[in-house]
């Protein structure tokens, strides 16, 4: 159970990275010190994790309406 919590933050930071400006910053300072696969891997759960918040409402909101 905590490990599910713990991808659902972690998928979340996307979001926090964008308007949490204190969060950002201190995103950015950690990653002058992480190797560059590191930061790759927090870039790309980031961006996935935005996606994913935007696209399963989607995709819900359309298999509710009757789509296909």
């Amino acid at each position: 159970m905590i490990d599910l919590l713990g991808i659902f933050l972690y998928l979340g930071a996307g979001w926090r990275f964008l308007f949490s400006r204190a969060f950002r910053q201190k995103t950015l300072a950690r990653w002058r010190e992480e190797s560059g696969l590191h930061v790759m891997q927090d870039i790309v759960a980031g961006a996935g994790g935005v996606l994913l918040s935007i696209l399963l409402p989607l995709f819900a909101w359309g298999q509710l309406r009757g789509g296909s």
